[in-house]
């Protein structure tokens, strides 16, 4: 199904979708560990899955951001976990309170 098809369901089904997927996606990460992630929420696991996938966020984790694609738009998996979940990981985090301006001046690294 395509982003149009989708956009022309009715929205009662566009919601039942929308709440299977990120209940799917919540499943995957507390049976990958990921849930437990200190300095990540929910919120940011879920977003991070939605742009690399469940596999793209664990990488992200697992490498404390360091591995931080960005899709054709030039979004970046820390992009969408600073949007939606508000937080980065430990290493990212520190880079970034410790930078001058905090937080106006915080660009990625």
């Amino acid at each position: 199904m395509t982003g149009a098809q989708f956009s022309q369901l009715p929205p009662e089904q566009q919601q039942a979708v929308e709440q299977w997927h990120f209940a799917d996606i919540e499943r995957q990460a507390q049976r990958m560990g990921l849930n437990s992630s200190i300095g990540q929420t929910v919120d940011g696991i879920r977003a991070m899955a939605q742009l690399g996938g469940i596999g793209g966020a664990a990488k992200f984790l697992q490498s404390d951001g360091q591995y931080n694609p960005a899709d054709s738009n030039g979004t970046h998996l820390s992009d969408y976990t600073m949007k939606y979940g508000g937080l980065l990981p430990r290493a990212r985090r520190q880079r970034r309170l410790s930078s001058p301006g905090y937080p106006h001046s915080w660009q990625r690294v």
